[in-house]
């Protein structure tokens, strides 16, 4: 079944499915990643650094498990800026706009999209393998002030979307995900209340929760 919006399984996933499976995590020292269990292995990484060092990080993650490989690609990284506005056409507005799409594009749509390029022949070899993205509410119902970082967001979506279709036949699933705005070191200056508040549209309902640091 396609869809973006995963809200509740009543079905229990079975233990062998995620039983000493390898997950990797972009992201992973704050926000939803900083919830990852103990005893991980670190593998530094900036998804901003370009195709060399990200083809490099792919290498160094699969010899670190030689027998299997990466079974899950969680993209989970991501770069999100103060809410901006276009209105703002000041020369200083001009310059933080123009540096804030580049560094946006570089980690969100760029470094995401060529991470999964590079680790993606490792699963076809192997014929199983998944990817999930953490993207985001704003890809699906942009807000204003978020016209860049919604785009990326866009961005993903029409890529792994496309990209579950051409993977589905060969043992490789593409999960999308689009949850509403967390409030995390990363979004610090965005009003959003420490109450569950629900996002709501025509095509969706998302719990929207404080994460607490």
């Amino acid at each position: 079944m396609v869809g973006d919006f995963t809200l509740m399984s009543k079905k229990q996933p079975k233990r062998q499915e995620i039983e000493d499976k390898v997950y990797w995590i972009t992201g992973a020292s704050r926000g939803i990643g900083k919830h990852a269990p103990d005893g991980v292995k670190i593998l530094p990484l900036d998804l901003s650094s370009g195709e060399d060092s990200l083809r490099e990080a792919v290498e160094k993650a699969e010899s670190f498990f030689p027998d299997s490989g990466v079974d899950y690609m969680i993209h989970n990284a991501a770069f999100l800026h103060p809410k901006t506005s276009i209105l703002d056409v000041t020369e200083e507005g001009l310059k933080s706009s123009f540096k804030t799409l580049k560094a946006t594009f570089d980690v969100n749509v760029l470094g995401t999209i060529t991470l999964t390029r590079l680790l993606a022949p490792f699963m076809l070899k192997r014929g199983h393998g998944h990817f999930v993205v953490m993207s985001s509410a704003a890809g699906k119902t942009p807000a204003p002030g978020e016209a860049v970082y919604s785009a990326s967001k866009y961005a993903l979506n029409g890529y792994f979307h496309t990209l579950r279709s051409e993977l589905c036949q060969k043992g490789i699933g593409v999960t999308v995900v689009c949850p509403g705005p967390i409030e995390t070191s990363n979004n610090a200056g965005s009003k959003v209340p420490s109450e569950v508040c629900v996002f709501a549209n025509s095509s969706s309902i998302t719990t929207v929760k404080k994460d607490e640091t």
